[in-house]
């Protein structure tokens, strides 16, 4: 199968970006989830940047999705773990490089490159199944399990597991494109994404949550993974 080329963007005569396609199923007219995975280094700086930034996230027609902040690891490799994950969702990817070539937006992204670290980032299609796309009300008392993975993960049997606790699927999203910098005179840079998917469970108790993700049949499912309880805050 023809392998989707890469959609290019100048952002100077020196700079580029491009969205490299991961996924023969990726589509220009897809709605796109954006994960960002991270950890911060000034908490005030990345409060201002969000801020300035949600005005072009908006003008796009971008909303964001997901919220939330880390509280404890469950199991897997502590160097995948991240504090913040944040999901942005966009009608296509051809609207968030409308946000990506505004010049004040390029201003302000200066701003999160000093108040991040780490920075984990890519696209993915949403897999579970879903019929509205604005942000789910934010009900304070359940508890979240972000889980991601590499290799594959059967969601037909993941589901029913899900409901047999007592728990929601919240969202899947399974890896469909990264992006790439490139810079006149310097080595192309892949920006990390080291996850080919996504999972965040909803619950309304954290020792649900628990028993969910360090039960046996939840295990036997997973490759390399790490899953932690996360408290979302938007």
């Amino acid at each position: 199968m023809e392998t989707k080329k890469p959609l290019h963007r100048q952002l100077t005569k020196k700079i580029a970006i491009e969205i490299v396609p991961t996924d023969n199923d990726f589509e220009i007219e897809d709605r796109i989830w954006a994960i960002n995975w991270f950890d911060l280094k000034v908490k005030w700086m990345y409060s201002l940047y969000n801020r300035l930034a949600s005005k072009y996230v908006m003008q796009v027609g971008g909303q964001l999705f997901f919220k939330g902040y880390h509280k404890q690891t469950l199991f897997g490799d502590e160097t995948l773990a991240r504090q913040t994950l944040l999901i942005v969702t966009y009608p296509k990817i051809t609207h968030l490089l409308e946000m990506i070539m505004i010049k004040a937006f390029q201003l302000v992204g200066i701003l999160r490159i000093m108040a991040v670290k780490d920075f984990v980032f890519g696209f993915t299609k949403r897999m579970d199944a879903y019929t509205d796309t604005t942000t789910p009300i934010l009900n304070t008392d359940n508890a979240y399990l972000v889980f991601h993975y590499q290799g594959g993960i059967d969601l037909e049997k993941i589901c029913p597991l899900v409901k047999e606790h007592g728990l929601n699927l919240f969202f899947h999203g399974k890896k469909s494109a990264q992006l790439k910098q490139l810079h006149q005179g310097k080595a192309d840079v892949l920006v990390p994404f080291f996850m080919d998917g996504i999972l965040i469970v909803e619950g309304g108790d954290e020792e649900k949550i628990r028993t969910f993700a360090l039960s046996s049949e939840f295990q036997e499912m997973n490759t390399t993974s790490y899953a932690a309880l996360f408290e979302r805050v938007n």
